[in-house]
């Protein structure tokens, strides 16, 4: 195939002079060798019709004067030095005098070719000069028609991405010496960017200005966030840069410091804040110096695909951890809370070395990253042990990722871990009430409308901004656990280790070197002494003679009387118990339910005759005070209740649930709450609560103490209700 021709001009201001030389000496050399005679005429007419064309060409171009007067003279030139070969003919002295000419040309082209393009740019100038006074006079008006401020424009400066695109522009505006501040513009943010006609995920932001007096407005004019994004994959890398989550509305990377930051994630159902867990699981396994740590009361799902390549031996270093269920959550928040003080005594002289408060990172000395999923179900208790890590972890090189599904300040986001948040991300909300209690900024957008997958992003002394997610499927999360395997840190330090309590180390170790996945939290499970439980027969095994069958079994729930009649049955066992009794003591009274023959006593050891007070219980070992709680959340059908309710409804006054409620680690609820059927907001207690009390009671991690085991009430209750809603 053969090469194309191109007829465009590709000369500059030296090439142009040398290829006009030579078009010239050839014309007049095939006028004056060949038998081709020119006439005098068309040469001269041609020459003052080019002319003419150059002059009008100029003109309707606006060239400048001095380059119009550079191609009309260096023309006129050129035909005349033409003009006078034809009469005179072509000698040594006329190409001579052609290539002085052409010197000349040459030496002039390029200051008349640099003055052009200087006033080429004065031109555009000019020309954006006036777009921008239009666009600064739109703005005015805007302003007026919108907030009733007259303002004046000081300037406007345009944005441009890596790329070179235009994203958007600044305006700096001067506020009226009438008392107006920058609040009363930043009111009126989200009117602004309606009245200016932005594309979807643009928007205006009021910023205050270099005085109060000024305050500029960014505005954004170009959005490239796509529907989906696949994550990157990067690292090694370290945690002390910011991670790279995903894409801002100009293409521009999203990266997020988390060194020195706690961040809070704020996102309901179905709004893509599991995929952004995973985003920055994948991103701190890339990091040579970080270790994370998964707080997941619903199972531990969200960190399974990192877990699998782990239990299936495919790589032998663990990706992270993993607690899932109460106890696991317990000792992870209680081993964090001692390892604090083992790392700020243990690392002292690093510190020292880097004449810095707080620990340095590296590969051997992790920072720890404690991602916290599903919140809401966490008791009291573990979450204030969380409050108490984000209080003093940053110079341990400990930090905190909390996720919540709403921004309520409750239960569901606690308003000391929110305090501490100093990255937020909203990533849609139902209510735009709790978009302003996350993020507290009167110029936010409209959060609630955010597509699944886009969130705003909130740094501390930062102004708000949209971001687009990368998308980490499980496979990708999968692949990045065995991609990483060779860099991420093995552990943590022995060190610090040594200085905390043996138990906590022990532990740890044993969960961190456990070859599976977390177990399914427990409910109601008892470890210990085995026992089978079948139909309505529940039968404890021991050495002594004191086993027995008796007692309701699980085939049914018991009703709220009966599990109290027990109750009190078993109270009566212990007591008998207690008194040591001979071998003419035999019998203990039954259960109430079938099968309640009472257990023989007196011959086996102690453990084995407590193990028939269980037995006849029927119910577990909640005390009454539990019980009533439950069937009273039950009877009502709500999740939380007022205390004044509670207290009405099983029958005890205020005053002693506040003192034996916080004993089993239930508390009130921090922030009132609406309630049907009451007047403003009220205070009182979670049914969670009470539900993790129970729990920790029937795995016997948690001990009732001996005032609120005695506690009763002789107020009936329906006999519908079980106690276990």
């Amino acid at each position: 195939m053969s090469p194309r021709i191109s007829w465009s001009p590709r000369h500059g201001p030296v090439m142009l002079p040398v290829q006009a030389a030579a078009g010239l000496f050839t014309t007049a050399a095939v006028s004056h060798w060949t038998p081709l005679d020119l006439p005098f005429g068309w040469t001269a007419a041609g020459a003052a019709a080019g002319l003419g064309l150059l002059w009008w060409r100029g003109r309707l171009t606006g060239l400048p004067a001095r380059t119009m007067a550079y191609q009309c003279g260096t023309w006129a030139a050129g035909s005349g030095w033409l003009l006078y070969t034809q009469v005179n003919g072509l000698g040594w002295n006329t190409t001579f005098t052609l290539a002085v000419g052409a010197a000349v040309a040459g030496a002039a082209a390029a200051p008349i070719h640099a003055h052009r393009q200087h006033k080429r740019q004065e031109h555009l100038r000019h020309l954006r000069s006036m777009e921008l006074r239009k666009l600064a006079t739109e703005w005015e008006d805007r302003i007026w028609s919108v907030c009733r401020i007259r303002v004046r424009v000081l300037g406007i400066e345009r944005q441009f991405n890596d790329a070179g695109r235009e994203v958007g522009y600044t305006v700096e505006i001067e506020l009226p010496d009438n008392g107006t501040g920058h609040e009363d513009i930043a009111k009126y943010a989200a009117r602004l960017t309606n009245a200016s006609r932005l594309p979807w995920g643009c928007e205006v932001q009021v910023l205050q200005g270099a005085d109060p007096w000024r305050v500029l407005l960014e505005v954004a004019t170009y959005n490239a966030l796509g529907p989906v994004i696949p994550i990157t994959q990067a690292g090694p890398s370290t945690i002390n840069d910011p991670l790279r989550l995903g894409k801002r509305r100009d293409i521009s990377e999203g990266a997020v410091s988390l060194r020195w930051h706690n961040w809070v994630i704020v996102g309901s159902g179905g709004s893509g804040k599991t995929n952004l867990v995973r985003t920055i699981i994948n991103r701190l396994l890339e990091c040579e110096d970080a270790l994370a740590i998964v707080i997941d009361p619903n199972g531990g799902g969200v960190a399974r695909p990192y877990l699998d390549p782990w239990v299936e031996g495919l790589i032998d270093r663990r990706p992270l951890l993993v607690a899932s269920d109460e106890e696991e959550i317990t000792f992870v928040v209680e081993f964090l809370q001692a390892l604090i003080s083992a790392r700020m005594r243990s690392q002292y002289e690093a510190m020292v070395a880097v004449d810095d408060d707080k620990v340095p990172v590296s590969n051997r000395v992790p920072q720890i990253v404690v991602l916290v999923d599903e919140s809401h179900s966490l008791p009291n208790r573990i979450q204030q042990g969380l409050i108490d890590v984000s209080n003093r972890s940053r110079g341990g090189s400990i930090r905190i990722v909390y996720t919540a599904l709403r921004g309520t300040g409750d239960k569901h986001l606690p308003r000391p871990i929110l305090a501490q948040g100093t990255a937020r991300f909203i990533l849609g909300v139902n209510d735009a009430g709790e978009a302003d209690n996350v993020v507290r900024d009167k110029q936010r957008p409209a959060i609630t409308a955010l597509p699944p997958g886009f969130g705003n992003v909130r740094i501390t002394g930062q102004a708000l901004f949209l971001m687009k997610f990368y998308r980490t499927t499980p496979q990708s999360a999968r692949e990045c656990a065995i991609r990483t395997a060779g860099w991420r840190p093995a552990g943590l330090e022995p060190e610090s280790l040594e200085l905390m309590p043996e138990a906590l180390v022990r532990r740890w170790l044993e969960l961190w070197n456990r070859r599976g996945h977390a177990p399914a939290a427990t409910s109601g499970t008892r470890t210990g002494r085995t026992r089978t439980e079948t139909g309505g027969t529940r039968t404890g095994t021991g050495t002594g003679a004191g086993a027995g069958t008796g007692g309701t079994g699980r085939g049914r729930r018991p009703s709220v009387q009966e599990a109290l009649d027990n109750l009190r049955n078993a109270r009566d066992r212990i007591r008998k118990v207690g008194r040591q009794p001979g071998p003419d003591e035999t019998s203990g009274p039954g259960g109430t339910g079938t099968g309640g023959t009472g257990g023989t006593g007196g011959e086996g050891r102690p453990e084995d005759r407590f193990e028939d007070v269980i037995a006849g219980a029927g119910f577990g070992l909640e005390p009454e005070l539990l019980v009533r709680l439950q069937a009273a959340f039950k009877a009502t059908g709500h999740e939380e209740m007022p205390t004044e309710d509670l207290a009405a409804f099983i029958g005890a006054a205020k005053s002693d649930m506040g003192r034996l409620l916080p004993q089993i680690g239930v508390y009130a609820l921090k922030n009132p709450f609406r309630y049907p059927g009451r007047q403003g907001r009220v205070r009182g207690y979670a049914l969670a609560d009470i539900r993790n009390a129970v729990e920790a009671i029937r795995a016997g991690a948690l001990q009732v103490p001996p005032e609120v085991a005695a506690w009763t009430s002789t107020k009936p209750l329906p006999d519908d209700q079980d106690g276990t809603p």
